[in-house]
């Protein structure tokens, strides 16, 4: 058996493994980090860095931060004479790290995986990811938070004594913050989770490419905010936009070493008789005024998470940061005002993830490592009045199992609806997400109130919902197991 951890992220994913005590990282294309980008043109696909440099001259054939659309049932792509739906693109993703893995085991044993995932994720995007692991040809070990991997990765070699860390990670498309209690004799349990699926550096880079447009508007008038208002042809239109965002992701990665760049993007699109050469020079301060509310959003987050859960930042003994946007200046001066200690970054951001999953994906040292995660978000079905009627409280160690006793709502009911719903709000049920559901017919013919009806809610070490409904008198159940392809 081969093991590998691997941290498919919005941006860029990372497969590594142990060999012989040491981390060994697959490369694709002689690098590290594999581009978590798709192209589909003619048939053919195109993933990573090659996807990314076609991107500009096929921007509508193009696909790129597809994570944070996992679990959802609506976002589809539609490219050419084909549809691809976010664990579509993953499992693309994946199959160019299983083969390349393949390449670097030199064997054809089975690859087992550890495959890390935000530690905001609801069940329905954990199960999408685990299926398109198994599509890619792994064997799944486990689906993994990743704040625990980054402890893990911290931790497991170096930790003397008992200690709570604080995770802070911001990846391309999620924000992350997590509080875990650590011992020396690897067991992990996790304290607190907070954070936000819509937030991460994708939306850094919006801030950036809202500056180039405002630049574009004042020097010749042109406003690209809009295919409409840009009165460009969609092609063009759909080019100079996928040229700018590219140039974003790259300032900001720059703006966190140096204080101005200079970015200059030669034939932007068709201008008069000629084309339009874009030019300008971004400060740090600027970006920083642009992107204002979400680092707002993000001190918010830190400080309210604690505070929250009854905990001080004296309880924290070290702060990690986890994620490239993590590397952004004003997010590690602001963590380190909070917490009143630098935070540790000593170790690569943006293979610290994958590092701690290949330490819990390793057949030997794996096994070592005990783990007590919770769950993020309460799990529960609809009730009479659009009411939610929660099974799993959000905060509850996993793997855990609870069964709850409902009935009819009207005399001589045959049919039962579970549908099910993850969030807090119990007053109005379209506050929450909706997974997904299923029906039990044949139930007990009597008045309204008398039959009960068995809902069991199982949630396993991969962060995976399993949802099963019975009458107790008819014996009636649900007859499918949600574990996966619930609501997909």
């Amino acid at each position: 058996m081969n093991y590998l951890g691997i941290d498919l992220g919005t941006t860029n994913s990372v497969a590594c493994t142990v060999k012989n005590g040491k981390y060994a990282y697959i490369n694709f294309r002689n690098k590290e980090l594999l581009p978590s980008a798709m192209l589909y043109k003619d048939g053919k696909i195109s993933i990573g860095s090659i996807a990314k440099r076609k991107a500009t001259i096929y921007p509508t054939n193009y696909i790129s931060s597809s994570k944070t659309y996992m679990g959802s049932n609506e976002k589809k792509w539609q490219i050419e004479d084909r549809t691809f739906t976010p664990t579509d693109v993953a499992t693309e993703i994946l199959h160019v790290i299983h083969d390349e893995a393949v390449n670097f085991f030199g064997n054809n044993d089975e690859i087992e995986t550890v495959i890390t995932t935000p530690a905001y994720f609801s069940s329905s995007q954990n199960a999408a990811t685990a299926e398109a692991g198994k599509r890619a040809g792994f064997k799944v070990k486990q689906i993994l938070a990743e704040p625990v991997a980054a402890a893990i990765a911290y931790a497991f070699d170096d930790l003397k004594t008992n200690e709570k860390i604080y995770v802070v990670d911001l990846g391309g498309g999620t924000f992350d913050v997590t509080l875990l209690e650590v011992s020396s004799n690897n067991e992990y349990r996790t304290l607190m989770k907070d954070g936000d699926n819509h937030l991460g550096g994708d939306d850094f880079d919006i801030a950036i490419y809202e500056l180039m447009l405002s630049h574009i508007r004042q020097d010749i008038g042109v406003d690209l905010s809009t295919e409409e208002s840009s009165e460009l042809t969609p092609e063009a239109y759909s080019r100079a936009r996928q040229k700018l965002l590219q140039e974003a992701e790259r300032v900001k990665c720059v703006l966190s070493d140096a204080e101005e760049d200079d970015v200059s993007i030669m034939n932007l699109f068709p201008y008069r008789d000629g084309n339009y050469d874009f030019d300008m020079t971004l400060t740090r301060a600027a970006f920083m005024q642009a992107a204002s509310k979400l680092v707002r959003h993000v001190e918010n987050t830190i400080r309210d998470s604690l505070h929250n859960v009854g905990r001080s930042v004296d309880e924290v003994n070290r702060v990690i940061l986890v994620g490239g946007s993590a590397n952004m200046p004003f997010i590690r001066e602001y963590v380190e005002e909070f917490f009143h200690k630098k935070p540790y970054s000593d170790k690569d951001l943006s293979k610290l993830v994958a590092m701690g999953a290949a330490l819990r994906a390793d057949g030997t040292r794996g096994d070592t490592i005990t783990l007590h995660d919770i769950i993020a978000h309460s799990l529960g079905i609809e009730i009479v009045g659009d009411r939610f009627s929660p099974i799993l409280i959000r905060g509850r160690e996993y793997p855990c199992e609870e069964m709850k006793i409902y009935t009819t709502s009207h005399d001589y009911q045959e049919v039962v609806s579970i549908d099910v719903y993850e969030g807090e709000d119990e007053n109005q049920i379209k506050n929450n997400y909706y997974y997904g559901g299923f029906q039990v017919d044949g139930i007990e013919k009597a008045l309204e109130g008398i039959p009960k009806i068995e809902v069991t809610f199982s949630f396993d070490e991969s962060c995976i919902l399993h949802v099963k409904a019975k009458d107790r008198k008819t014996g009636v159940s649900g007859a499918k197991d949600l574990a996966i392809h619930f609501g997909h």
